[in-house]
């Protein structure tokens, strides 16, 4: 499905972009700005290849220190919208400072895989293990 950029636009500000959870129904902002390669300038407001240093804030494998928190990475090896090699980055950079970081990747699953819910056996199995992460740091 295609949209315009007006389509996009008419967007802002609608509950479509702030609460959208229906992966199937995303928005025209969303799909229209990341088909573009815009994605980045449209919510952040520069773009990385004219300063790539506005980023670094935002890019948590350049700020990992001694004080980071226990981190678990979920990630689908079909992901098309962000490679699971930085996932893979992560947990390298958690655990060259020390930080228990763990990394799942999960077969055959693209970019929010989730979204199908707890009725999928992958997704209630990496939520087990997700929720056993959690009750070791959170109580």
């Amino acid at each position: 499905m295609a949209f315009s950029r007006e389509d996009a636009e008419r967007c802002v500000g609608s509950p479509n972009i702030s609460e959208n959870t229906d992966m199937d129904g995303r928005s025209p902002y969303y799909i229209f700005y990341l088909a573009t390669g815009e994605w980045p300038i449209a919510v952040f407001g520069a773009d990385p290849r004219d300063d790539l240093d506005a980023y670094a804030r935002f890019c948590p494998v350049q700020n990992v220190d001694a004080e980071y928190s226990p981190t678990f990475l979920l990630h689908g090896d079909q992901d098309n919208i962000v490679p699971y090699s930085q996932s893979e980055q992560m947990a390298t950079a958690l655990q060259n400072a020390g930080i228990d970081g763990r990394f799942q990747l999960v077969p055959s699953v693209g970019h929010a895989f989730d979204a199908v819910g707890l009725r999928n056996k992958k997704v209630r199995q990496c939520f087990a293990a997700v929720m056993e992460f959690l009750d070791q740091y959170c109580k």
